[in-house]
C-alpha cells in the first residue's frame, strides 16, 4: 500500500513552519549568547565591591514573579598618583621624612555613593535579608548596571 502524496499547499505550509521554527531557534540562541557574553564581561572586567541590602521586594503575578533588591554601595576610585617630594637642599632627616611620606598609600577617597534597585533571582531573594553584606560587580563605564557576584558565578 502506497502512502498518499501530500498536496502542494500542505508541503509549502510544512516548509514554512520548519523555516520559522529554525529562525526562532537561531534568534533565541543569539539572545542567550549576548546575555552570557555580558555576564562574562562582568566577571572578567567588573569591579567588585561590598554592598548592603536595604530592602527586598517582589512584583508581578504568582506565576511570573519578579524579585528586586535595594542596595547601597560605594564605588571604587582610582588611586591618585602623587609626585615624589623634591629633596633639593634638604637635610638627611628631612629627606628621610619625605621618603616615608612618599611611600604612604593612604587614599581618603572612597568613591561615589550609589543606592540602586536591582533585579535578583528567587534564590538571592530568599537567601539575603536587609542589613546583609553582599559582593556586587559593576563595570567601570556604568556604575548603575550592577550584578550580584554569586549569581554570575
Amino acid at each position: 500500500m502506497e502512502k498518499p502524496e501530500k498536496p502542494a499547499t500542505a508541503k509549502k505550509i510544512e516548509r514554512i513552519a520548519y523555516i520559522s521554527f529554525g529562525v526562532l531557534v537561531v534568534f533565541v540562541g543569539i539572545i542567550i549568547f549576548i546575555v552570557k557574553a555580558k555576564d562574562r564581561k562582568f566577571l572578567k572586567d567588573g569591579i567588585r565591591v561590598e554592598a548592603t541590602v536595604n530592602s527586598l521586594s517582589k512584583s508581578g503575578t504568582t506565576k511570573n514573579t519578579n524579585y528586586h533588591m535595594s542596595i547601597s554601595m560605594f564605588t571604587k576610585t582610582e588611586e591618585a598618583k602623587k609626585p615624589k617630594s623634591d629633596t633639593t637642599n634638604k637635610t638627611e632627616s628631612q629627606k628621610k621624612l619625605d621618603e616615608i611620606l612618599d611611600n604612604l598609600t593612604i587614599n581618603p577617597k572612597i568613591g561615589s555613593y550609589v543606592g540602586i534597585n536591582i533585579s535578583c533571582s528567587s534564590d538571592s531573594y530568599n537567601k539575603y535579608k536587609p542589613g546583609d553584606r553582599i559582593t556586587v560587580v559593576y563595570l567601570k563605564e556604568d556604575s548603575t548596571d550592577v550584578r550580584i557576584l554569586s549569581e554570575l558565578e
